[in-house]
């Protein structure tokens, strides 16, 4: 017997037991195998919940290992038996009759029922092939006679409670009663045999033929026999119908047809009221109109509404009716069931999975193979994880909606709906929630349909309304006939930037560079280095002027960033401004604003993957397009990430030697050496990106071409992770001499057996100077005089700490601002020497470049060290961020040299940091000063002119002169103030900065960031901050006061006084003693008020 036969045999035997236990309604158990190889998941999104009210979608499939010929089947555990269900996919079928969803014909008659729940029954002429537990709506049913309220009613859902079907058949005979005036109705007993028609049924009799009868006429009274009559009563064979036969006179004996059939087919559907109908009706036959739609029992999914309207494992419903574990239909006792999908192959379309719920609560669903077909997961059979279905009560859940800030002068307007906790809203069909938008507090585009973006993972919905400046828009969603998360409003964004360039160049987009990425070791201008995760995209901004150079705009300026996949793997993403785009999403944009230095930032993080790609546009808030605020066309740039390679040009480097003493662009590579000295060289294998190239297999090959003195170097160098070393001695034969070192790059070949020259005429040569003189001086241009024109600021903090032979990176600076600090280093005879080592020291602020404008420069602070060419000279470049007289050290060996240049003061538009100087507290009787100051950002002091300050003094004390309205030289303005003795009260000094120099002192826009700062003196009070003591020591009784700063402190010895005001934050006082050893008592004041009594031992 083989091991599947055993298997098989233990279930079998396993389930006999549970048959014998009488536990056949046992729910399937979630054990199995879950290893991935059978899927479950939402058919769209990604989490589980769901509002109570919409239909949920979980798909399912399974992969070719664990196509074993068995079905796909769901576990559905419903406790609280609130789900109802229909399925679809590849191997469902059409498992009703009917074609289409669209009708199953007209009603030819209806009678409507009063009762505890009233109903209405519909007759058809054939058979409708409506099954109980459906539901249906009327489709313009119209009839004479019929209650308003009820036809209305039909013309919803509603579930049908019953059906009734008796085929045609022959009618044997029939009695007669006739009523008791013509027009009343008479009373027909039919007989058919086992016939199957109950009281309440609508039968239809047609062609019906009769034998003679008594006195009347037989074929009149058959012929009024056909049509639609109530049966009032039935037996067996017999059942009786009223109706009022015209051609009935008398009561008739048995008589038999000679022709005729009878057939039902009647469909009875519950109204949702009750009380539309007050009284049976007749059957109304006459001018009836309209007809059922079949709402369920078709091969698409029935939608939640109505799954919830009809009864539960309807067959026709889902075509797949729910079994219990035994097999039967229905629920197990639990409330579970299990859905067979008649799936054995996993190729094809998934299996869908509806879910719907009655109430709020929880399924839990598993799809597993049933390989044994038994209902029940067993351990040895492959299934997908538990997934938990949460329907959410509207009253549980929250709305949250945003709005996008609109535009002035634009008519288009974006909301955004969420709803928590964590509903699933790729699954909600457009409109299933709308969003009412308005302007100004009245309404202007009600309910607009909200759809859910898959990039943004919300709902959105639009909404065109021209908006002018300061309008205020607002929305809110709506579900069902329900607002709910109240009104979000938002102001029209506007603005007075005018985006542009110099000499009014004002066209769409001038203003907005192209974005760019700062070259570095992972950015090499082309790609980004594979495996960078960090990255910034840089767009600068101008504003428009007359001039030749546009300024930087201001911070504040709005722009938009939209971020597009180009391609992206499986796995990667990108994030910036808060939302992440996935590898499955098309795009995200955000919105943001330029920071000090007039840039637009866009801060990514990123996968980086090797070949992802994205296209990073910009487009940014101008004043002038179209003639009001709107953005400009969108600027981009595309980042893709590339695997390093070795560089394809200057792959080596030797990281010492550099330095442009001709200031021709190229580098003269000179060094010196003491003859019969030792020199060590430390070359760099660049990448692609200027980083070390780290690929195992390379080396250096040293070689050396004839100069002077007859010294040569030959040798290699093993190059690992990028980095060689290679140490000579000098073996020159005469006094002085020179040499050229040559390094090539090699690479073993793939036999691992010899090397080869990677790339033929890239190596790297360096001079080597063989005893030359010692440094005896060193020259420096001229120092900066009266008639020279200083140099204009950078805009931007100057950077050091780059070489850019080995990091990629785009010059800084702006070339005209750079100064040239060049000259000869020369031996005691004044010839120059080559390959000397020029150190220049610069102040804080002020930046050093090997050049003025080449990306592959050495750039630093503090200082920098280059070596002189074959003329002895050297150059390089400062740019200095403060402005004012800067000096420069130069050094060679034991030569030294100092050197100054000067620096423009900023603009007077510069300012951005006021600060005002005052004592917190001065004494009656006192002198104070006040002093404001201002500084640009990198702290320079702004010289204004053309009454750019204002000062406004108030409180006690009389003002010397006129208050000044422009700084100096210096950035400050001041002013005194003399205090009476008996003045007392608050001092309140305002200072203000018109930035924009157009005389205001309110400006807040970009452009017109207008500073002012307003600080207070108590006059007679004690700062709180300040501290007093007093000592002793050398004869001297000494008196401290911190933190005073303007306050007048007095002290009291015995019957002496003592008054000074303190001249800054930390000041001291003291007078001589007249002996030593003599304790006293010292009180000191502040302001005039006792702060500090003391015993001291004079000393």
């Amino acid at each position: 017997m083989s091991k599947n036969m055993t298997r098989k045999g233990l279930a079998f035997g396993a389930g006999l037991s549970l048959v014998a236990s009488g536990f056949v309604a046992l729910p399937a158990q979630a054990s199995g195998i879950d290893n991935g190889w059978v899927r479950l998941a939402p058919s769209a999104g990604t989490t589980y919940n769901t509002l109570l009210g919409q239909k949920f979608d979980l798909a399912a499939g399974f992969a070719t290992a664990a196509d074993n010929g068995a079905k796909l089947k769901f576990l559905v555990e419903d406790a609280d038996q609130l789900a109802r269900y229909d399925i679809d996919g590849n191997a469902i079928t059409d498992f009703d009759t009917i074609a289409a969803d669209t009708g199953t014909g007209d009603v030819t008659a209806l009678r409507q029922v009063q009762g505890s729940t009233d109903t209405v029954v519909a007759a058809f002429a054939a058979a409708s092939e409506i099954e109980v537990g459906d539901v249906v709506d009327g489709d313009s049913i119209a009839v004479t006679g019929g209650t308003a309220a009820v036809l209305t009613e039909l013309n919803g859902k509603l579930r049908v409670s019953a059906v009734k079907e008796v085929a045609s058949g022959a009618m044997t005979s029939a009695v007669y009663t006739a009523g008791a005036a013509v027009g009343d109705l008479d009373t027909v007993v039919i007989t058919k045999n086992a016939h199957g028609i109950v009281a309440g049924d609508i039968v239809l009799i047609a062609s019906a033929g009769l034998s003679a009868l008594t006195t009347d006429t037989a074929a009149t009274v058959a012929g009024q026999l056909n049509g639609y009559a109530l049966v009032t009563a039935a037996d067996t064979n017999t059942f009786t119908i009223q109706k009022v036969l015209a051609g009935l006179t008398v009561n008739q004996t048995s008589n038999n047809f000679t022709a005729g059939t009878v057939e039902v087919h009647n469909v009875t559907v519950n109204l949702a009221g009750t009380t539309d109908i007050t009284a049976n009706s007749a059957v109304l036959t006459d001018s009836i109109a309209g007809g059922f739609d079949e709402l369920t029992d078709g091969d698409a999914l029935d939608s939640a509404a109505n799954m919830v309207i009809a009864s539960f494992g309807l067959a026709g419903q889902s075509g797949v009716g729910a079994q219990k574990t035994d097999g039967t239909a229905g629920r197990n006792a639990d409330g579970s069931f299990i859905v067979d999908t008649n799936d054995t192959d996993d190729a094809g379309t998934e299996q869908t999975l509806r879910l719907a719920a009655t109430k709020a609560g929880s399924v839990k669903v598993t799809s597993w193979i049933d390989s044994d077909n038994d209902n029940v997961i067993d351990t040895t059979e492959y299934r997908s994880p538990q997934r938990t279905v949460t329907f959410v009560a509207l009253a549980s859940a929250t709305f949250t909606t945003t709005i996008d800030t609109p535009l002035t002068g634009s008519s288009a307007q974006a909301a955004y709906v969420t709803i928590a906790p964590d509903i699933n809203l790729a699954q909600f069909a457009s409109g299933d929630v709308v969003v009412d938008f308005g302007k100004n507090g009245a309404s202007t585009d009600a309910d607009q349909a909200a759809a859910y973006d898959s990039t943004l993972k919300v709902l959105k919905a639009t909404a065109s309304e021209a908006t002018g400046a300061g309008d205020i828009l607002y929305a809110e969603a709506q579900y069902g006939t329900t607002n709910y998360g109240g009104k979000v409003y938002a102001t029209a964004d506007t603005t007075t930037v005018n985006i542009g360039g110099a000499s009014n160049a004002n066209a769409d987009g001038d203003g907005v560079s192209t974005p760019y990425v700062l070259a570095g070791a992972n950015y090499n201008g082309t790609n980004l280095r594979s495996g960078t995760t960090a990255v910034q995209v840089i767009t600068d901004l101008t504003t428009m002027v007359a001039g030749a150079t546009a300024p930087a705009a201001p911070a504040g300026v709005k722009a938009e960033i939209t971020i597009t996949k180009v391609s992206l793997a499986s796995t990667s993403s990108v994030t910036a401004g808060g939302k992440t785009l996935a590898s499955t999403g098309t795009s995200i944009s955000y919105f943001t604003t330029s920071n000090a230095d007039g840039e637009v930032l866009v801060d990514l993080v990123a996968t980086g993957a090797a070949t992802d790609s994205v296209t990073v546009g910009v487009r940014v808030l101008d004043s002038s397009i179209a003639g009001t605020a709107g953005y400009t066309t969108a600027k981009s740039v595309t980042l893709t990430w590339a695997a390093a390679t070795l560089a394809a040009s200057g792959e080596l480097i030797e990281l010492a030697t550099y330095g442009d003493a001709d200031d021709n662009g190229t580098h003269d590579a000179q060094r010196s050496v003491a003859k019969g000295g030792s020199m060590t060289l430390n070359y760099q294998v660049r990448d692609s990106f200027g980083a070390p190239f780290t690929a195992a297999g390379y080396r250096l090959a040293i070689t050396s071409t004839a100069g002077s003195g007859g010294g040569s170097v030959a040798g290699f160098a093993a190059v690992t992770n990028g980095l060689a070393t290679f140490t000579f001695t000098d073996n020159t034969v005469g006094t002085t001499g020179s040499y050229t070192i040559n390094a090539n790059l090699e690479k073993i070949n793939t036999a691992g057996t010899a090397y080869a020259e990677v790339d033929a005429g890239s190596d790297l040569d360096i001079v080597v100077n063989v005893g030359t003189a010692a440094a005896a001086t060193i020259t420096a241009p001229t120092d900066f005089a009266s008639t020279d024109t200083a140099k204009a600021l950078e805009t931007k903090a100057v950077v050091g700490g780059i070489d850019g032979r080995k990091t990629n990176y785009d010059f800084p600076y702006t070339s005209a601002n750079g100064y040239r600090i060049n000259g000869v280093v020369r031996s005691s005879t004044g010839a120059g020497l080559p390959g000397q080592a020029v150190t220049i020291s610069a102040p804080a602020g002020v930046g050093l470049a090997t050049d003025d404008e080449s990306a592959n420069e050495v750039l630093a602070t503090g200082s920098i060290t280059v070596y002189t060419n074959s003329s002895g000279a050297y150059s390089v470049y400062a740019f200095s961020n403060k402005s004012g007289n800067q000096s420069f050290t130069i050094t060679s060996g034991s030569a030294s040299k100092t050197h100054v240049w000067q620096w423009a003061a900023p603009a007077v538009t510069a300012g951005t940091v006021l600060a005002l100087d005052m004592p917190a507290s001065v004494a009656p009787g006192s002198t104070f000063k006040v002093t404001a100051t201002l500084t640009d950002k990198f702290g320079n002091a702004v010289d204004t002119s053309s009454d750019q300050i204002s000062l406004t003094y108030s409180g006690p004390g009389i003002v010397f002169g006129t208050l000044p309205v422009d700084t100096d030289k210096n950035g400050q303005v001041s002013f005194a103030v003399l205090l009476g003795a008996n003045d007392k009260g608050t001092v309140s000094v305002t200072a203000a900065y018109d930035q924009s120099n157009d005389n205001d002192f309110t400006g807040t826009t970009a452009l017109d960031k207008d500073i002012t700062v307003t600080k207070t003196t108590t006059v007679g009070a004690v700062a709180s901050t300040g501290k007093v003591n007093v000592g002793s020591f050398n004869g001297k009784l000494v008196v401290y006061a911190a933190g005073l700063n303007g306050a007048r402190i007095s002290w009291k010895v015995g019957g002496n006084w003592g008054s000074q005001v303190a001249s800054s934050n930390y000041s001291i006082f003291n007078r001589p003693t007249p002996r030593a050893g003599a304790t006293v008592s010292v009180d000191i004041y502040v302001n005039g008020v006792k702060t500090l009594t003391k015993s001291v031992v004079t000393r």
